[in-house]
């Protein structure tokens, strides 16, 4: 498949200024084509958002000197992508043992909600409770393991 994106370029738009009206062009396979000044706005107006969008992109991503880190600039993608696997995976396992050390209500919300995605609806059916309780038990639990968490991961605030 064709990718788009590239198609145009700065120079393939051209616009003539006679003394009577104006001519609008696109350039295509390398020949200028009159066009209505409607699709030669609406293509151009396209032109410069994808431009802009990557303009925007390349500006996200420069790096300055100061803010580059010696320790992981030079690992490789594939490195970053195991170590990030092997702190998801002790988070998780973090938080399945926070879980296990609740009371039992909240053990059962949380596994439930945390653990097999439940919905609040779902959770509140199984255990005949009001949706505004599980509600409120959710946001209990979340707000005690992310405090059991914030001290199992020092993160910079």
């Amino acid at each position: 498949m064709k990718d788009y994106k590239y198609d145009y370029n700065k120079n393939s738009f051209k616009v003539n200024d006679n003394e009577e009206h104006r001519k609008y062009y696109i350039k295509v396979n390398s020949e200028y084509v009159e066009v209505s000044e409607e699709v030669f706005k609406t293509i151009r107006s396209s032109y410069d958002q994808m431009r802009y969008i990557h303009h925007m992109e390349v500006a996200k991503s420069v790096l300055y000197f100061e803010d580059i880190d010696l320790a992981t600039f030079f690992v490789s993608k594939n490195e970053t992508e195991l170590i990030d696997k092997i702190v998801v995976h002790d988070l998780y396992m973090k938080v399945l043992n926070e879980i296990s050390l609740l009371n039992e209500p909240n053990r059962t919300i949380a596994n439930l909600i945390f653990i097999e995605n439940k919905s609040i609806r779902d959770v509140a059916k199984i255990l005949g409770v009001k949706n505004s309780t599980i509600i409120y038990h959710k946001k209990q639990l979340q707000k005690i393991i992310q405090k059991k968490l914030k001290k199992f991961l020092p993160l910079d605030e």
